[in-house]
């Protein structure tokens, strides 16, 4: 479920470059929403994306920008499959810059608290964030804490937590409602500790 790597190399003026699979696909939020899916099978796809942030996190890589645009849904012989681009701002697991991009940038909406404040400990649950914010807007079609201007999140949004999943979507439960809570935890020891775990 990652885009396939074609290749990779540097052009002529010295910039780095990728070659990646052309995918013929939607953004996730946009594909569960045209076919009304429920939530069952919401939250398989999101399981898919899961599987493919784990297997790049255990090759040392995180991926530091997840949001919908970058989990996007195809069909292969009728069946929906997930596949993870872009992997243009990561970090690899000793917190250093990978190949490409800046790893303090991110998507207002979408970055963890870690990296607006470009810190150190900018790692897998940083992506853990992402799909936590994910998970919540597959669920109620909003954010769990709106977006403020170019850097994220405003720093008093942070004062109280967000109202649960639950509190829009009536279809939702409790379980739904903690799986989606502990991944957007402030502290990183209280988030999901790997993208196998969630």
């Amino acid at each position: 479920s990652v885009a396939t790597l074609h290749f990779a190399g540097i052009d002529r003026l010295g910039r780095p470059f990728v070659v990646l699979e052309w995918i013929e696909g939607e953004p996730i939020t946009t594909w569960c929403d045209a076919r009304q899916l429920g939530l069952r099978d919401r939250a398989a796809l999101l399981a898919q994306a899961c599987d493919a942030v784990q297997h790049a996190h255990l090759r040392g890589i995180v991926h530091c920008d997840l949001k919908p645009a970058n989990i996007l849904v195809t069909e292969r012989d009728g069946t929906p499959l997930v596949k993870v681009i872009d992997f243009g701002l990561t970090r690899s697991r000793d917190g250093s810059a990978a190949m490409l991009g800046n790893p303090v940038l991110g998507t207002p909406g979408y970055m963890a608290p870690e990296q607006m404040e470009a810190a150190e400990d900018i790692d897998a649950r940083s992506d853990i964030w992402a799909l936590g914010v994910t998970l919540y807007r597959l669920l109620t079609d909003r954010f769990p804490y709106e977006p403020a201007g170019d850097w994220g999140w405003h720093p008093k949004s942070f004062e109280k937590p967000p109202r649960p999943p639950s509190a829009f979507n009536p279809d939702c439960d409790a379980r739904l409602d903690a799986i989606v809570a502990k991944c957007i935890e402030i502290p990183l020891h209280r988030r999901y500790q790997s993208a196998a775990e969630l």
